[in-house]
């Protein structure tokens, strides 16, 4: 059996045999139903699967050389349904093996290319991984083993230090595996270190007991030097967590749409061999970000969906390697685009829906969103459209190394149906009966860490490309930052680069406090300026220029991932969690399977190439005071 034969037709996405079904059981997705497994993965308003009625049909299929949307990279748009990776409930043991796709279990990312992509996904799934739905309260064990082969990126693999930290020559052929459960509070041991990895034929267990209040995580790969190529191969996966007011069922308190009308969309980016299907990355020993051609949404490119008239929720994730996305709606031909509202954001709700005329998402973050189509007739399409510049956010990289724009304007199309569909947009989300606590104050005190952004020459190859680093540091630094249990620190991140960088924690939530630019030039011209590999975070209160400006209401929430701009000082109130608070020491000490000790976390830009270019350094936990302020 063939994708052709689940959909009933020509489609893109997986294909799944009755093989492979029998492995999904046999490695941990079987107890949940394999029929869950399939009924998803028919793909959202595809034939067979749940249309809202009245709906245009979404599974004809258009060559690029007839008239309508075009991506950059020459494949039609709105041509294909959005798949939906299938939900699995997390037990106990739960297990999501990483491995290739195969004859009997196959990808493609556009009807119109062969569904035979080289991906690698978790789980079973030839791409990406199953959507884990995990409850507030209930730990589990994820368990991973390596079955990964010969990399789909062997070609970008190096084998001198050129940038990429930690790379091997046999990760072309038996690639690191390194399971990160991002916004995740977890002891270091299950943390998905960027050293603690492990090879074909190896198994890692981690222990995740955090989940406290829902909200939307994602795992990746996290291995260090290769997570661009990793996480771009497919390795990469929505964790929602559910509690007794945002359920996910149609009963929920909170008055939120569920079932059909909840849906994640994975937003990516891709150049795509057209010929063989494959996807492209760069064989030069250097990418300094990689941007697409093809607009992805759960691995499909420029997707369709019929939608009722009425609101959905969508669980957003960038999952892109560096690509941002600033998405609005918008109406063909004209009149009035739905409504949309931020509802939340990397950890969990926010007090009350917030109507937004755009929503911009950096790689690594997480939007939960309404959109309203409830006042569109049927027949009525909407477009999500993208207006961020790359690098992002003031341009400079307009074309792809095969010479096509890195553009991308159409992200996918909404078809609106008949049905009425789910009414209604809560007023609250947060106080009051049935209704989590708000949330608290957004702390004003506490230890001032400075922290800079800065590009420097790439010791490896002198005269040619910077690189971007954390405090002057690199990832061995053999004196890591050190954050106090129990305290609230007070970062201010100085981003003295030409980008926009995501900069994300492990382990530590935080809230924004407020962004102000600053004069760049004169704090880069401090004198007594140390060699790379030594620390160097200088306050910037004495070169700040301008008016601080808060958080954006879609941004305001608990975070792990935030934006920081460049010529400003991004500031952030850190919360440290104590061992009492945790219920494990977040210094232990432990041994990869390699038998190296490693101890603590990790903070680093998103971007993954500039993540695996010595833009992550450690990240402490100590009972003792705090270093490296």
């Amino acid at each position: 059996m063939d994708a052709d034969e689940v959909e009933g037709g020509a489609g893109i996405g997986v294909g799944l045999s009755r093989r492979t079904l029998l492995a999904l059981g046999a490695t941990g997705l079987g107890a949940a139903g394999l029929g869950a497994v399939l009924a998803p993965w028919a793909r959202a308003g595809a034939s067979g699967s749940s249309a809202p009625a009245g709906a245009p049909a979404v599974r004809a299929t258009r060559s690029a050389g007839v008239a309508g949307p075009i991506t950059p990279g020459g494949l039609a748009a709105f041509v294909d349904a959005l798949p939906v990776p299938p939900t699995v409930a997390t037990r106990w043991i739960t297990t999501i093996d990483a491995a290739p796709a195969t004859k009997h279990s196959t990808w493609r990312f556009h009807s119109s290319l062969p569904p035979t992509a080289k991906t690698w996904g978790y789980g079973g799934l030839p791409y990406l991984g199953p959507t884990l739905q995990a409850t507030a309260g209930r730990p589990f064990n994820l368990l991973v083993t390596n079955k990964l082969g010969a990399h789909p990126f062997a070609s970008s693999m190096l084998s001198t230090p050129i940038c990429m930290i930690g790379v091997k020559n046999e990760d072309a052929t038996s690639p690191r595996l390194s399971t990160h459960l991002h916004g995740a509070v977890t002891e270091p041991f299950s943390d998905g270190h960027p050293e603690d990895t492990i090879l074909p034929g190896q198994t890692k267990e981690h222990y995740f007991d955090d989940f406290f209040e829902a909200k939307m995580l994602w795992y990746h790969d996290h291995a260090l030097g290769i997570t661009r190529l990793n996480v771009a191969a497919g390795l990469a996966g929505v964790v929602l967590v559910r509690d007794t007011y945002d359920t996910g069922t149609a009963l929920n308190p909170l008055g939120l749409p569920s079932g059909k009308w909840e849906l994640p969309l994975i937003l990516q980016d891709k150049l795509l061999d057209t010929k063989t299907g494959d996807q492209i990355y760069p064989s030069s020993p250097r990418i300094l970000e990689f941007f697409g051609d093809q607009p992805v949404v759960n691995g499909a490119v420029a997707p369709r969906l019929a939608v009722d008239r009425g609101v959905y929720r969508f669980r957003v994730l960038n999952a892109s390697n560096a690509r941002y996305y600033r998405v609005r709606l918008a109406t063909e031909g004209g009149g009035t685009a739905p409504t949309m509202y931020a509802i939340g954001g990397d950890h969990g709700l926010l007090d009350a829906p917030a109507a937004i005329p755009n929503l911009l998402i950096a790689p690594g973050e997480r939007y939960d969103v309404l959109v309203d189509f409830s006042a569109l007739p049927a027949g009525a399409r909407v477009r999500l459209t993208n207006d961020a510049a790359t690098p992002f956010p003031d341009g400079g990289s307009d074309t792809t190394p095969l010479g096509t724009s890195t553009a991308i304007v159409d992200v996918m199309q909404f078809v609106v149906g008949t049905s009425a569909g789910f009414q209604g947009v809560p007023r609250k989300l947060r106080g009051g009966w049935s209704k989590p606590s708000t949330l608290p104050a957004v702390p004003a005190k506490g230890i001032a860490r400075t922290v800079t952004l800065q590009e420097v020459d790439d010791p490896n190859v002198p005269g040619g490309d910077p690189i971007v680093v954390l405090n002057n540091m690199l990832w061995d630094t053999p004196t890591p930052d050190a954050m106090q249990q129990g305290t609230t620190e007070i970062w201010s991140i100085v981003n003295a680069t030409v980008d926009a960088h995501p900069i994300h924690l492990h382990l530590a939530q935080f809230r924004i406090l407020d962004r102000r630019p600053f004069d760049v030039d004169a704090y880069l011209a401090q004198p007594n300026k140390p060699p790379l590999g030594t620390r160097w975070n200088p306050p910037a209160a004495a070169f700040l220029t301008g008016v601080a400006k808060p958080a954006g209401p879609a941004e305001s929430g608990w975070k792990d991932t935030v934006v920081t701009y460049p010529g400003e000082v991004t500031r952030i109130a850190v919360v440290v969690p104590s061992r009492r608070d945790l219920g494990f020491d977040p210094d232990a000490a432990f041994t990869n399977q390699a038998g190296k000790p490693l101890r603590g976390y990790a903070w680093h830009c998103h971007i993954l190439e500039h993540e695996d270019c010595d833009m992550m350094v450690p990240l402490l936990v100590t009972k003792a005071g705090p270093t490296g302020l």
